[in-house]
């Protein structure tokens, strides 16, 4: 199919997209550039990705990937890393450090061309990136009260990455143990270099076979994983979660709370596609699962109201379990 037959449903069609992509080009590297660009160029894609018919957006998407536009976005090390993979993996420990702006990335984002810092600047601050600073900051919240109440806690971390939520606790308010399981090696060495922490290196389907191979914990978090799965997969690692938690132990979930505004720019030019569930979609999934027998679990969002976070409690007694519910 040649892409130019495709209809967009953008003004008069595609020779429109055309004539926009053709301005875009025109201005690209004059100063303050992104500021002028960027907000069009998400709106566009976005336009785009929620009314056209998925075969539609396909082709698209491959005319798109082979335009000046993507060799522009390329020269972000952010948006290369994700679109190359080098690792193999979605969303690896590597990417989700330069998402943080970690000083391990400072280096190579400096070495960026001039052109590739600007698109830079303008893809760190994506709203839906933000969302994931806000999930860091907020589970370094929640390990640092839990530490706080109870010295002697376990917590397990899984799709720990490098686990930069560890990082700015203090080493005399460290929990007592935690288990970080993380399916590429490549991190390891960096889990490893974090004090207290105990790196595993396992897949996650070994867990969810076993989910009380490496004990039990006051705290279990999934904070990157669940937007990368469907239903069975996400209900599945959310009963072992749970499996694995003490009783009055919290299992504390993460997902994208909406199909995000800027996805349009993560699908085309970045080959990441992250799901989304909101509270409603996550109740579904909770009453649905059997082994939550007893549990009771409640919703909250972040600043940004983008990350809706569920925190699942296994009843103190265990003996008396009766129903699931959620906390109002």
């Amino acid at each position: 199919m040649s892409y130019a037959l495709v209809p967009f449903p953008i003004l008069d069609g595609f020779a429109a997209l055309k004539r926009r992509m053709d301005r875009w080009r025109s201005e690209i590297g004059a100063p303050g550039w992104t500021g002028v660009i960027w907000p069009e160029m998400l709106g566009t894609l976005r336009l785009l990705r929620a009314q056209l018919p998925q075969a539609e957006w396909t082709a698209l998407r491959g005319f798109l990937r082979s335009s000046e536009l993507a060799t522009v976005a390329l020269e972000d090390p952010m948006t290369r890393w994700s679109w190359e993979r080098p690792r193999g993996q979605r969303a690896d420990a590597e990417l989700t450090d330069m998402v943080y702006g970690h000083a391990s990335q400072r280096r190579r984002i400096a070495e960026a061309t001039p052109l590739g810092q600007d698109v830079h600047q303008a893809v760190y601050n994506l709203p839906s990136l933000v969302a994931l600073r806000e999930r860091l900051t907020t589970f370094r919240r929640l390990f640092a009260t839990t530490t706080a109440r109870n010295p002697q806690a376990a917590f397990l971390s899984i799709g720990a990455g490098h686990l930069r939520s560890a990082e700015r606790v203090a080493e005399g308010r460290r929990p007592a143990r935690w288990v970080a399981l993380e399916g590429d090696g490549h991190a390891l060495p960096t889990l490893d270099s974090q004090p207290g922490v105990d790196p595993v290196l396992t897949t996650l389907h070994a867990f969810m076979n076993r989910p009380h191979q490496y004990g039990s914990f006051d705290i279990v978090s999934c904070g990157a994983l669940l937007d990368l799965f469907d239903t069975p997969m996400a209900a599945r690692l959310t009963a072992a979660g749970y499996a694995a938690l003490r009783p009055g132990g919290r299992l504390v979930l993460a997902n994208s709370a909406r199909a995000i505004e800027d996805r349009g720019y993560l699908d085309v030019f970045m080959d990441w596609r992250p799901g989304w569930r909101d509270e409603a979609h996550m109740d579904g999934l909770l009453v649905a699962l059997p082994p939550l027998l007893g549990a009771k679990w409640r919703h909250f969002r972040g600043p940004s109201g983008s990350v809706v976070y569920t925190e699942i409690r296994k009843p103190a007694d265990t003996s008396r379990r009766t129903t699931r519910r959620r906390i109002a």
